[in-house]
C-alpha cells in the first residue's frame, strides 16, 4: 500500500507539472496586416486553454501612435474548444497617398486579473486608391489593357486610372516600351496566340503584367524558334509580395506556374496549386513579362492588398532600371 501511495503521489505530481507547463493562448484566425482606412474592421480571436475558466480579453488598438479604441470582452473557455472573440472597430480614414501604421494589443486575463496570454498584431491602414498623387506617372505609362471579360478594366475605371482597352492582339505589335496589363482569369488554353503575342511584345521592350490566368501552358520565354532569350527568368513564391511591399498581405492564389518538360520541349503550365506564385522574365532591352498567380478581383473590396500589389507590380515592371545605381 505504501508503494502504491508513492506511485499515486508521483503520478499526481507529473500530472500537475503537465498542467503547469500548458498555458492558455490567444490566436488570430486571420492575421491580416492590410486594412482599409475609414471602414469597419474585424479581427476574430480564438481563445484556448487546458482547463475550463472564465475571464476577459482586453484589447486596445492604436493608429499612428494614438489609441483609437480600448475595450474588454468576457470569455468562457472549455478544454478542447476554442472560444471566439470578435474585435470590431471603425478605423479612421487616412489621407490618400499615406499608409499609416497600426497596432492591436490583446491580453487574456482570468477572473483574478492575472494575465494568462498576450498577443500583439501590427497592421497597416491604406487609402482606397494606390495611384493617389501619381496619376501623371500612370498616364505616362500609356497603359493598354487586354481584358475580354472587362472585369479587371472595370475596377481600374472605378479608381480613375488612365488606360486604353485593346481587343485585338495585333495592337501589341505597336506597344513599344509601354505597358500592357492582361486582365485576370483568361484561359490560355482558349486564348490561342495570347502568350506568344505578349512574349514578343516584351522581347521588343514592352512591359507586360498578366494577372492570374485560368489554365493552359506555354513555352518558356526564349525557347521558341527565333525567340530572343531573356537575360533572366525567375519563379517566386508568394513571399515575393512581401519583397515588393512588406506591408501587404498576399492575396489568395488563383493560379501557379510550374516549369516542366514534354516531348516537344520545356513548358510552363498554369495549375491551380503546387507551383510558383509568380514568374518574372527580363530582356536586355528593358522588356519585362511579370505573371502573377494571386487573384485580385475576389478580395478587391475586402482588402487593399490586391490593388496595391498591382501598383507595386507596375512599378517593378517599369522603374526597376531607374532604381539601379
Amino acid at each position: 500500500m505504501k508503494r502504491l501511495g508513492m506511485i499515486g503521489l508521483l503520478l499526481w505530481s507529473v500530472a500537475g507539472l503537465a498542467r503547469a507547463d500548458e498555458a492558455a493562448q490567444i490566436r488570430l484566425r486571420d492575421p491580416s496586416a492590410s486594412v482599409f482606412g475609414g471602414r469597419p474592421a474585424v479581427w476574430r480571436l480564438d481563445v484556448d486553454g487546458p482547463a475550463a475558466f472564465e475571464g476577459t480579453v482586453a484589447w486596445n488598438l492604436a493608429v499612428s501612435g494614438g489609441v483609437i479604441a480600448r475595450r474588454e470582452a468576457r470569455v468562457a473557455v472549455r478544454p478542447g474548444e476554442s472560444a471566439l472573440v470578435d474585435i470590431d472597430v471603425d478605423l479612421p480614414g487616412v489621407r490618400e497617398g499615406i499608409i499609416a501604421e497600426g497596432r492591436l494589443q490583446m491580453a487574456l486575463r482570468d477572473e483574478r486579473g492575472e494575465v494568462l496570454a498576450e498577443l500583439e498584431h501590427p497592421f497597416f491602414v491604406f487609402g482606397a486608391n494606390p495611384a493617389a498623387g501619381r496619376l501623371e506617372w500612370l498616364r505616362g505609362l500609356e497603359m493598354s489593357v487586354y481584358d475580354p471579360e472587362d472585369r479587371t478594366a472595370e475596377r481600374l475605371e472605378e479608381l480613375g486610372w488612365p488606360f486604353r482597352r485593346i481587343s485585338n492582339l495585333s495592337a501589341l505589335e505597336t506597344l513599344g516600351t509601354h505597358v500592357l496589363l492582361v486582365g485576370e482569369g483568361i484561359s490560355l488554353r482558349s486564348a490561342r496566340g495570347l502568350m506568344e503575342a505578349v512574349v514578343r511584345a516584351a522581347e521588343r521592350g514592352g512591359r507586360v503584367v498578366m494577372l492570374a490566368p485560368e489554365d493552359g501552358s506555354f513555352p518558356p520565354p526564349g525557347s521558341g524558334d527565333g525567340a530572343v532569350a531573356p537575360e533572366s527568368l525567375q519563379f517566386h513564391d508568394k513571399a515575393y509580395v512581401q519583397r515588393l511591399d512588406k506591408r501587404l498581405d498576399a492575396p489568395p492564389r488563383r493560379a501557379t506556374f510550374r516549369l516542366g518538360g514534354q516531348r516537344t520541349g520545356p513548358v510552363v503550365s498554369v495549375e491551380s496549386a503546387g507551383g510558383w506564385a509568380f514568374m518574372e522574365a527580363r530582356w536586355p532591352g528593358g522588356g519585362v513579362l511579370l505573371l502573377c498567380g494571386c487573384g485580385a478581383l475576389e478580395t478587391w473590396e475586402a482588402s487593399p492588398a490586391p490593388r496595391f500589389l498591382l501598383m507595386r507590380m507596375l512599378e517593378k515592371a517599369t522603374l526597376e532600371k531607374e532604381k539601379e545605381p
